[in-house]
């Protein structure tokens, strides 16, 4: 072969010559077709062999995600099991695997459904239950909501909410027992700046109080640390003042 012959081959000037026969599986049901149209350009047609639409081919890119997206659409397909329903949303849920052939063309969606009884869904658990009840009250507050429900509950975010009552940074707070975890529902007096938790809960000795309120609060005479000490679950300003330490469960002000 000679050098010409093997460039020929590689990069072909003509259309079917030098090329080799190995083509994509979607050729299969669909007819190739050169169209001569009003300018006299002959343009490279296909046509699906089971509803008979032509569709042009992009002359800058002759890839097959145009036909591959028109089988996957397409009504007439027998072999199609995915337009059963008229809704295109179905296609993204994770329902059983339909029995499609591994051998047809199908999308990333379509290769989803059929993986997907072998994938292993965990459901996600909460990490602090606290974090959430603060972080949904300093939303409200911050939208000017005058009560936020709170779930679920606990004992913490009970004596928690006891601790921000004492100081009035809320209103009155009400447990509704749901015969699950429960709800609590807090009324809002619009004083609340900011409540969050620390985590994790750090030690805090009698002699770190302070050093701890410099870098969380504001100001000295503005918020409140909640703590966790043997003697209850407390603010600083009373852990002081019964010489306990204990852990840091978050801050308000």
């Amino acid at each position: 072969m000679t050098q010409k012959e093997l460039k020929d081959r590689i990069n072909p000037t003509r259309r079917g010559e030098g090329r080799d026969n190995c083509t994509a599986p979607i050729w299969d049901y669909f007819e190739i077709e050169w169209i001569k149209e009003e300018d006299r350009i002959e343009r490279k047609w296909v046509e699906c062999n089971y509803c008979l639409t032509l569709l042009v081919a992009n002359a800058n890119w002759n890839g097959t995600t145009s036909i591959n997206k028109h089988f996957i659409c397409c009504k007439l397909n027998p072999d199609n099991k995915l337009n059963e329903d008229d809704d295109k949303q179905q296609m993204l849920s994770f329902t059983k695997a339909l029995n499609v052939s591994v051998s047809l063309p199908f999308s990333a969606v379509a290769a989803a459904v059929l993986c997907s009884e072998h994938l292993d869904f965990v459901r996600m658990v909460r990490v602090s239950v606290l974090n959430d009840a603060l972080k949904s009250m300093y939303n409200a507050e911050k939208r000017g909501k005058r009560q936020v429900m709170i779930r679920p509950s606990s004992k913490v975010i009970i004596k928690f909410l006891m601790v921000m009552q004492k100081h009035g940074y809320i209103g009155e707070f009400e447990y509704v027992d749901d015969h699950r975890s429960g709800k609590i529902v807090v009324e809002l007096n619009g004083r609340l700046n900011k409540c969050g938790v620390i985590s994790p809960r750090f030690d805090v000795g009698v002699k770190e109080i302070e050093p701890w309120t410099a870098r969380l609060l504001p100001s000295r005479q503005f918020g409140y640390i909640v703590l966790t000490t043997s003697a209850g679950i407390m603010d600083h300003e009373e852990a002081r003042r019964k010489n306990v330490g204990g852990k840091v469960l978050g801050f308000f002000y």
